[in-house]
């Protein structure tokens, strides 16, 4: 005979809903990329959410990548360099390597910028009946 909990029903128990989770994999590096630019691939996609990127990201995030290595070999190079001419052109590639990785990385939502929530920020908080907004009496 089983036993049943009479009167009624306690609400923890009648809201638990099951849930079927689903695991979105990550984007794994293409073949093409080299060793360094897929430490860099796996880098940039583990330090997002599993689902920030789709299918339509490889391209752009395998040209991030290439560019993120290129840009540190060049900064190497530029440490190394005794030659003010030489010097000037790596600075020159570097320039323009850093903003390859700028336009990639807004273009990706990779930016500081891209992670703050603009719309919790329009609702200002409103002050009712503030001390200072008050009128005297002149009495």
């Amino acid at each position: 005979m089983a036993i049943t909990q009479r009167g009624r029903k306690p609400s923890a128990g009648l809201s638990i809903v099951p849930q079927v989770l689903e695991r979105i994999e990550r984007l794994k590096p293409p073949e093409a990329l080299d060793i360094e630019a897929r430490q860099e691939w796996q880098r940039i996609v583990n330090g997002h959410p599993a689902d920030w990127f789709d299918a339509g990201a490889v391209g752009i995030l395998t040209q991030l990548c290439r560019h993120i290595v290129v840009a540190n070999r060049i900064d190497t190079m530029i440490g190394q360099v005794a030659n003010n001419a030489t010097l000037l052109n790596l600075l020159n590639v570097q320039r323009s390597e850093s903003e390859s990785i700028r336009k990639l990385s807004v273009s990706l939502r990779l930016t500081p910028q891209s992670l703050i929530n603009h719309n919790a920020n329009k609702k200002q908080a409103q002050v009712v009946n503030a001390p200072w907004t008050r009128t005297r009496n002149a009495g």
